[in-house]
């Protein structure tokens, strides 16, 4: 009943705000393609009116304000003011998108509360997919890197089950790069300079060699040392630097226009991250100071990721047809500290010094055809195919250090890193040393490795799809689409080098159908309702622990129904957009990070119901003398619906800690294999968690800014922006808005200024980020193997000053 009621409220505000825009544009005689939102438009505010935005939307050009569906568009110029340079930077400029970090390396995407929960389980899909150019990219590391060259970004709300299919259950982000053209030789060059020793470099140029052949190359580099210190890593007396970045970029694109109706688009793109593991403050650090960590691990990544890609477009006389191939391989590798700690704090706290080296190794083909039909005609169609092969390889080696216990060649707290460059191998100096000692595997466990895995995965996907458009009238529409999905995955893996269970192989195929109908209307030629309902479909996959008592050994797929409503409104002759949506979400099954009875075997569980709900808005301004305003704000809430027994990590190490005592410590073995009396204390420690909240689910976010543009009488610009940030407080995993859970709500304000000299293709700019220097959470992560919690603290004030050249 309250449900029906929320929805009742929605759908009167919508269809109210669409009354109000007809009688507002009545007056307006445009009958003009539609303006851009907030975001898509130009970021100086120049011009007569906001600026119109062609997007790709549901595969299918079109203006931006004409798409009838949740989508924000981020053009260069606006990711330039508004600092955006990783996908991370995306936090706030999107309604309802959280983008966190977890385990100094991880990053996990959430819209409207849909998202990656389980960034500890590699076997399990993203939420959100990502795509760069029509290319699906498979492993989410790859939003570690840096966008490069970009023309904009495509922000899709919503399930995306019909035409971008599995893994888009949240929605979808899209990179839209800028292409080679056969016109001139053009590009830019572009540096800068700012806090923590930033020294960023970028370029690109555009050849065009033939009339027929063109190739645009792009480079990025950024190196910055990170603002949070680690303070007792041996050898680094000034402290060891967290954060720290050497990341190189680089694209070629080349576009071979072979006849009129025949082209084929080469992509080779190389990304490299030499870094320091990312900040990670324990919630337990006795440290005071917010950039200050008590670790003693100098934890290091490396990453490098290859992509090389074809797309080949074939005009028909009645479509086009396009086929989009790919190949992809990700290697990335290193250590970390998980708790961020140093053994003295451990120790004291009876418990031991947490460290995790780790490889990865992806490699995946993906291919896809769409037959997409020619505007104009009383049906605009879509029909396709999509498949992908994949195949990941992983390894874990995760110790325990205890003061005075025996370590390598007898030394106590070693510099791991230092000593064993071999992680992850079985042949490496660690396993030799652990391999040839004469102590029990008690010992061994709970002085030096407590967990090791590795294994390889596999997972093969295929699919079918189309969607019609059907006009029904110059102002009346209605869609309708459907996908036929099928996913067979593998899992291989092996714990503790086989000391307690046999490696273990798993296998799973699901199917699924996923649909979506809808229907939009045109008010007036600048004023759209619509509405929608779709499902969206994530496959299931293998956990990671061989022996599990509760968690099981495969989890199942995540399924939801989505139901939209929305209005996008363009008043004042373009210089007023407005546009809102509200949504109810259905969530079957999602995946989330459990921890089972038995410590370190668990893994990704199902919680059988979920109900997400909310209403989003955006708007754009362009005002007298120069000034525009632009804002968008997300009003979110979320449950779980089905009653659900879930065991509480924290509550479960107090069991451990309670049952470790009682023996005097004798017996750490039975964290590992479990005993009658410790899964007694842990059972005890499950908790229902209905009514609770979905993770990543903060109830407002908005973000609101003012600029303004200064014509100067040589014809130069300048442009000052100010921009407000907030989100409120969210719980980071299913137990709810406790103390620990909890990652506080925030407020941040940026500034940013752009000098453009005359009409010669020089400009310079300086931003501000974080203007009041206030101590700000930007996520709060809760390992569900490991126990710990840690916040990631968002960057002090800090100042980037750019030059660039466009020719």
């Amino acid at each position: 009943m309250k449900n029906s009621r929320k929805a009742t409220v929605a759908v009167t505000l919508l269809i109210i705000a669409g009354e109000a825009a007809a009688r507002i544009a009545s007056a307006d005689t445009s009958t003009d393609a539609a303006v851009s939102t907030d975001a898509a438009a130009d970021a100086n505010g120049s011009g007569d009116a906001l600026q119109e935005v062609t997007v790709v939307a549901q595969k299918q050009n079109i203006g931006l304000q004409h798409a009838p569906v949740a989508l924000t568009a981020i053009t260069a110029d606006t990711m330039k003011a508004a600092s955006i340079v990783s996908p991370l930077d995306l936090n706030g400029q999107v309604p309802g998108l959280v983008i966190t970090q977890s385990e100094g390396y991880n990053r996990s995407v959430s819209i409207r509360g849909i998202g990656f929960n389980v960034p500890q389980d590699d076997s399990a899909q993203t939420s959100v997919s990502y795509h760069e150019d029509g290319i699906y990219i498979a492993f989410p590391v790859a939003l570690n890197s840096n966008f490069l060259d970009v023309d904009h970004v495509e922000v899709l709300r919503g399930p995306q089950g019909t035409v971008f299919g599995q893994n888009a259950i949240g929605g979808t982000i899209n990179v839209i790069s800028v292409m080679p053209t056969f016109d001139a030789v053009k590009g830019y060059a572009e540096a800068a300079g700012g806090s923590y020793d930033l020294i960023h470099t970028s370029a690109a140029v555009n050849i065009p060699f033939t009339s027929t052949f063109a190739v645009r190359a792009a480079y990025d580099q950024n190196y910055q040392h990170g603002f949070v210190t680690a303070t007792d890593v041996p050898g680094y007396s000034g402290g060891y630097d967290l954060g720290n970045q050497n990341n190189v970029h680089g694209r070629l694109l080349g576009l071979w226009q072979t006849t009129d109706e025949l082209s084929i688009l080469f992509h080779v793109e190389y990304a490299q991250a030499r870094e320091h593991e990312s900040e990670g403050k324990n919630i337990a650090d006795p440290d005071s100071d917010f950039y200050q960590e008590s670790s003693s691990f100098p934890g290091r990544l490396i990453y490098n990721q290859q992509l090389g890609g074809v797309t080949i477009t074939y005009d028909l006389p009645f479509a086009t047809l396009k086929s989009i191939g790919s190949y992809q391989e990700v290697n990335h590798h290193g250590g970390v500290s998980e708790d961020g700690l140093d053994l003295d704090i451990t120790s004291a706290n009876d418990e031991p010094l947490d460290v995790e080296y780790f490889e990865h190794n992806t490699k995946n083909l993906t291919e896809e055809i769409d037959l997409n039909s020619k505007p104009g005609g009383p049906v605009d169609w879509i029909i396709g195919g999509f498949y992908l092969k994949g195949k990941t390889t992983v390894a874990y080696d995760q110790y325990n250090l205890y003061p005075g216990d025996p370590t390598l060649n007898g030394v106590a707290d070693p510099n791991i890193l230092g000593a064993n460059p071999n992680f992850g191998n079985p042949g490496s100096p660690i396993v030799s040393f652990l391999n040839a000692t004469d102590v029990n595997e008690v010992e061994v466990l709970g002085d030096q490795l407590y967990f090791q895995n590795n294994g390889i995965e596999t997972r093969t996907s295929s699919s079918e799809f189309g969607q019609a458009i059907w006009h029904a009238s110059d102002s009346l529409r209605f869609t309708a689409g459907g996908r036929y999905t099928r996913d067979h995955n593998t899992t291989y893996f092996s714990d503790y080098y086989g000391q307690f269970a046999a490696p273990f192989f798993v296998q799973q195929t699901a199917t699924k159908v996923t649909w979506r109908a809808g229907v939009d209307y045109d008010l007036t030629p600048t004023n759209l309702l619509y509405g929608s309902v779709s499902t969206g479909f994530k496959p299931g996959g293998g956990n990671i622990s061989s022996f599990p008592a509760v968690v099981p050994l495969q989890f199942e797929p995540e399924t939801i129904t989505a139901y939209e409503i929305g209005s996008k409104n363009s008043f004042l002759d373009r210089h007023l957009t407005a546009n809102l949506s509200a949504y109810l979400y259905n969530d079957r099954d999602m995946q989330y990070q459990a921890e089972d009875l038995i410590n370190f075997q668990g893994g990704v569980d199902n919680i059988p119901k979920v109900q997400v709900y909310g209403l989003e808005g955006e708007i754009a301004a362009l005002m007298p003398a120069g000034f525009r305003f632009d804002s968008n704000f997300a009003w979110e809430k979320g449950k779980i619906t089905s009653h659900f027994l879930a065991l509480d990590n924290v509550a479960g190490n107090a069991a451990n800690a309670a049952y470790l005592e009682a023996c005097d410590y004798t017996c750490y073995g039975d964290l590992f294999t479990g005993s009658a009396g410790l899964n007694a204390l842990r059972e005890g420690a499950y908790r229902d968690v209905y009514g609770n909240a979905p993770p990543s689910l903060p109830q407002w976010t908005a973000t609101a800014s003012l600029s303004h543009t200064l014509n100067l009488a040589d014809g130069s610009t300048v442009l000052s922006r100010f921009q407000m940030q907030y989100r409120s407080d969210y719980a980071d995993t299913i137990f709810g808005m406790t103390p620990i859970y909890r990652a506080p709500s925030y407020t941040m304000a940026n500034l940013y200024f752009d000098y453009a000299y005359k009409r010669s293709g020089c400009d310079v700019s300086l931003g501000i980020n974080n203007v009041f220097d206030r101590f700000q959470v930007a996520s709060r992560f809760t390992n569900q193997f490991g126990g710990e919690t840690t916040q990631v603290w968002a960057p002090p004030l800090e100042f980037v000053v750019t030059a660039r050249y466009t020719f």
